[in-house]
């Protein structure tokens, strides 16, 4: 028996987002396959459909159902992106403008403009290499740390311009690279096992810089970029959470005594780093 299910259109600044709400958790796939949108749920779902298009009439067309009621496909008028991802019994597919907005022919308030575009400056000093995300407005973020690999998730959605980072690369930071997860930026890159986090906001801009530390004999240690397995990366968790314009606070989670015994340095201050011509602006 095929299951009832509610469908909520709604278009966004750069994107287009449809809910499909179950009555209880669904798995499901989707893929974007010349220019239809195919959406296959590991159930029939049932619905009339009379939302659809709808408000994203400038994004799809008519729905068709498949394969007994389990696949949706919908054709896509242009090339977009893709994000999706379920929670609970809500399944969520965005559809991410590549080019420039859709017509706001039947719109009654028109996307003025496109997706934020954020720069990304950087610079490399003695003890640390340091990146500056420059966003227009103050924006939440997150800073998460999993042994040699960073996750810096920000509150909006935004296309980060790794063009500067890939001419000016910073020596501790690898495989860097950011995706759009509906409406949040997520940022990843790798780091040295041995180095160390910090970071800051100064007005809209956020700032991560990673910290090389010095063995007894005052030489940089931890320089190269390594691989953990997953069990030793699950007992080395370090989370920041920012809020740009107020104070970062940190999250007490556990530190393996290996890192604590690598701190032998402390952390300069960000006034001792401004003080010494390393600002952000």
């Amino acid at each position: 028996m095929a299951d009832q299910v509610v469908i909520e259109e709604t278009p966004k600044d750069g994107f287009a987002r449809i809910k499909f709400i179950w009555p209880s958790p669904v798995p499901f796939i989707a893929k974007i396959v010349d220019r239809q949108l195919k959406v296959s749920f590991a159930r029939p779902i049932d619905s009339n459909f009379e939302s659809l298009p709808g408000k994203l009439i400038d994004y799809i067309g008519r729905p068709q159902l498949s394969n007994g009621g389990t696949t949706l496909t919908l054709p896509t008028k242009n090339d977009y992106g893709l994000n999706f991802n379920s929670r609970g019994r809500v399944v969520t597919i965005d559809l991410v403008d590549l080019k420039s907005p859709p017509s706001p022919r039947s719109r009654t308030v028109p996307i003025a403009k496109s997706i934020e575009k954020v720069e990304i400056r950087t610079g490399q000093h003695s003890d640390y290499g340091r990146l500056v995300f420059d966003w227009k407005k103050k924006v939440p973020y997150t800073l998460l740390r999993r042994g040699n690999r960073a996750t810096l998730k920000f509150g909006r959605a935004a296309n980060i311009n790794v063009s500067n980072f890939k001419k000016h690369p910073i020596n501790n930071v690898d495989s860097f690279h950011s995706e759009i997860q509906g409406d949040k930026t997520i940022v990843k890159f790798k780091l040295p096992i041995k180095s160390r986090l910090r970071d800051f906001s100064s007005g809209s801009k956020v700032v991560v810089d990673i910290l090389s530390v010095r063995g007894k004999d005052n030489t940089v240690v931890g320089s190269k970029i390594s691989t953990l397995s997953q069990p030793q990366a699950s007992k080395e968790v370090v989370e920041r959470v920012g809020f740009v314009g107020g104070q970062s606070a940190k999250r007490p989670l556990l530190i393996s005594p290996s890192i604590r015994n690598q701190a032998n340095t402390p952390l300069p201050k960000t006034s001792s780093l401004i003080n010494a011509g390393l600002g952000v602006s």
